[in-house]
């Protein structure tokens, strides 16, 4: 579930309108789009259906799932009921006027109604008209909202929570050193004997300090270990988060710590050690079975990870009190085989312990004689394709009952866009994105130096989510306005649009329908959270 800061309930800000008078202007504007509607009745018309709502078929049952993007929840309902609550807009007003809906095959073209959009943005529906007692059971869950100018305001404050955290996100990779020798690694070409030594440890710690001097609205801190691979310098791992954790608690703030590693290094007694110190979630990559993960990501020797991998995991299960996920990297190349990964992974007791991370392999890497033939030479696959691939793996992890995030895919929304927000790389320069690492063209600065102009340049990137408020697309709080490395790899514009509607709408009937465990809901207008 997403959380959001509270919007101010005396701001009628209007999107895109930047003061009162260009507010009123936009409200002007509208009233062609409106067919027949009265502004002032507009503004004031009884509770509507949330553009945020989306519509899942449950197969084989008269039922559906309304799932609010904006806030995380859904609710059973009877299909009589659902068509109250239509609503996620995906080009309202456009060329093409549709509803953002399901269809029972996903990749089916989408079917063209104007009867049902002609006055899209007056499709709202009162509350009084809903049959059966749970109005004030949708109201709360943000399916029924006051008024569609309520509807606007949720999408800008939406942005805002989006933008501009009050978490600083410190993604540290101090070191380019690594055991393994993926085939599909975009690091390559790294130096691997680069590292933080003690005088660019200090520089480091000693930016984070005065970032939070002149950020004082900052009421936490997120450490991330990236590398290369953290745990090849497990010393100067502790160290980071011993001093970055003292900067949190001498200004009262929350902190949390993840490690994204390969799973060589891992230990029981390193992490039972880190878990009080904070750490919340840890990250592996397993491939596959062993024949492909090991062709995949072997080490640097060519010497087989996939049974040291597994067999550290096995340890860390009597842990508690943080979460771990494996990821797979998705490609043509292994993904009918993500049933035989996790087969195994139940077999070595782990199914309870694990979530399932899909994301797709990025074809950006340099051809290697061990690159799957899904990678080589290979343009990044439109969106139609990344779903039907996450589709095809995603159904494996359902069938096999295993847990699994809601939104398969990278960083949703996109952490390049976000305020408070930096990767440091093992020379201490620092980026918008871990993508970015190898190019120093896209530093927006150095620990030592400090942030630079370039940092609010590519944040201007995030006025690719105009097209998103003007579709008025439901999908916004999820994807936060598509990636902008995946953009940059089309376009070479950071800027350009990049949706992934067609992606959400293979995945989501699928993930979200498993993620509130439906198989298990029986009767009717039961609600969800």
């Amino acid at each position: 579930m997403f959380v959001r800061e509270p919007g101010n309930k005396s701001s009628r800000h209007i999107p895109g309108a930047n003061t009162q008078t260009e507010a009123g202007q936009a409200i002007s504007g509208r009233q062609t789009q409106i067919k027949g509607t009265d502004i002032t009745a507009w503004l004031k018309a009884p509770p509507v259906a949330s553009r945020f709502n989306i519509l899942i078929p449950v197969d084989g049952t008269e039922d559906v799932l309304v799932f609010n993007t904006l806030k995380g929840t859904a609710a059973l309902v009877s299909s009589d009921r659902a068509a109250f609550l239509k609503s996620g807009l995906s080009e309202a007003c456009g060329e093409r006027k549709m509803w953002r809906h399901y269809r029972e095959n996903a990749s089916a073209p989408l079917p063209v109604n104007d009867a049902d959009t002609d006055n899209c943005l007056d499709a709202g529906l009162l509350a009084g008209d809903l049959p059966g007692p749970n109005e004030g059971a949708l109201a709360k869950l943000g399916m029924l909202v006051e008024s569609r100018f309520d509807d606007e305001r949720a999408a800008q404050n939406l942005l805002t929570g989006l933008w501009h955290p009050k978490t600083l996100k410190l993604t540290l990779s101090y070191t380019a050193a690594c055991q393994m020798d993926c085939s599909y690694c975009f690091q390559q070409g790294r130096d691997l004997l680069r590292h933080h030594d003690p005088s660019l440890m200090h520089s480091t710690v000693a930016f984070v300090e005065q970032y939070l001097d002149e950020h004082t609205d900052i009421a936490g801190i997120h450490l991330g270990l990236f590398g290369g691979e953290p745990l090849t310098n497990i010393d100067m791992a502790a160290e980071y988060i011993e001093k970055i954790r003292h900067l949190a608690l001498q200004r009262s703030l929350a902190f949390n710590l993840s490690l994204t590693t390969n799973g060589l290094n891992l230990s029981a007694d390193l992490i039972s050690n880190w878990v009080p110190k904070g750490l919340g979630y840890l990250r592996v990559t397993l491939d596959g079975p062993p024949k492909i993960h090991n062709r995949r990501r072997p080490g640097h020797g060519g010497q087989p990870t996939f049974e040291k991998i597994l067999a550290n995991l096995k340890m860390l299960t009597g842990i508690k009190g943080f979460g771990i996920g494996i990821s797979i990297n998705i490609d043509s190349d292994n993904v009918d085989h993500v049933k035989d990964l996790l087969d195994l992974l139940s077999s070595a007791g782990l199914k309870e312990d694990v979530e399932i991370i899909l994301e797709l392999t990025l074809p950006s890497c340099s051809p290697r004689a061990n690159a799957p033939a899904a990678v080589v030479g290979r343009p990044l696959p439109d969106m139609p394709e990344q779903g039907r691939l996450l589709s095809r793996a995603l159904d494996q992890v359902i069938a096999a009952g295993f847990a699994t995030p809601p939104f398969p895919g990278l960083c949703t929304p996109c952490n390049f866009v976000q305020s408070n927000n930096f990767v440091i790389d093992w020379s201490g320069n620092l980026f918008r994105c871990t993508f970015t690492m190898l190019d120093p063209a896209l530093a927006v600065g150095s620990v030592v130096e400090g942030v630079g102009a370039k940092n609010e340049e590519l944040l201007q990137a995030r006025h690719a989510t105009s097209a998103c408020l003007e579709r008025q697309c439901a999908y916004l709080p999820l994807c936060g306005g598509g990636c902008r490395f995946e953009a940059g790899l089309r376009t070479g514009d950071w800027a350009a649009e990049n949706c992934p509607l067609l992606l959400w709408d293979e995945v989501l009937p699928r993930s979200i329908a498993h993620l509130f465990a439906l198989k298990s809901v029986s009767s009717r207008e039961t609600i969800l959270q």
